[in-house]
């Protein structure tokens, strides 16, 4: 019985200490105003116009946050925050990308990376304070999960025309080989090797309501972590 009670009171404080990844009708007053001069797409679109799309989504939040200037801990950072303020780093931006191509019908999954250069370990990356770390988008395409910038207007792409998800990223980076890039990423993260995290949003919990320190965590988007490793594994 005790056991029950700690699993109903633990499973309670991780649902109210989640990320709501919910548009709001503010979230989509915003939203209209971020892309009030996009062309919009349609649902019998080409992956080109996808990715024009894309881009052009990116392009309108880094006008309006321009400076690479996180905004404070425990305070919003939706669509409206970061509109008026014209703050964001990559945590504030990656969130807006995700907002404005949800609102677009776009199946999107919010990523946190950390290098692993000095640690060696991806668990030990996750939890040393100051280890360099990105936010970034995955976005499902005609061609499947790529992976999109949130502080520059890139998305992962070789030479060869083949675009990449993370794992794709990351697997040729554990190896010797160098990935032939058609525009090298300016985020340095992405020519080395790292772990990822889908679904987690911030490791101190000061990003998103309640504003404590459990971290701010997606729980269906942090599923990915699950259902993606067992995917590779068979």
């Amino acid at each position: 019985m005790k056991f029950f009670l700690l699993i109903t009171i633990f499973c309670t404080i991780f649902y109210f200490n989640r990320v709501d990844n919910t548009l709001t009708v503010e979230d989509k007053i915003y939203i209209s105003k971020y892309t009030k001069n996009i062309q919009k797409i349609n649902k019998n679109r080409t992956f080109e116009e996808e990715i024009e799309f894309i881009k052009n989504v990116q392009d309108v939040v880094l006008l309006r946050s321009p400076l690479n200037k996180p905004m404070p801990f425990d305070v919003l950072r939706e669509p409206k925050d970061v509109y008026i303020s014209r703050l964001g780093s990559c945590v504030e931006r990656s969130r807006i990308i995700e907002k404005i191509l949800r609102s677009f019908n776009f199946q999107v999954r919010h990523v946190s990376i950390y290098s692993t250069i000095q640690t060696k370990s991806k668990f030990i990356s996750l939890i040393t304070p100051n280890n360099p770390s990105h936010a970034v988008t995955e976005i499902r395409t005609l061609k499947g999960w790529i992976v999109i910038d949130s502080n520059y207007r890139w998305v992962a792409k070789k030479s060869n025309g083949q675009y990449l998800n993370l794992q794709e990223i990351q697997n040729i980076n554990s190896t010797t080989n160098k990935i032939d890039w058609n525009e090298r990423p300016i985020e340095p993260i992405f020519n080395h090797t790292f772990t990822y995290v889908y679904g987690l949003y911030s490791r101190h919990g000061k990003y998103y309501p309640p504003f404590n320190f459990i971290p701010d965590i997606n729980w269906n988007e942090f599923l990915y972590n699950i259902t993606e490793y067992l995917e590779y594994e068979i």
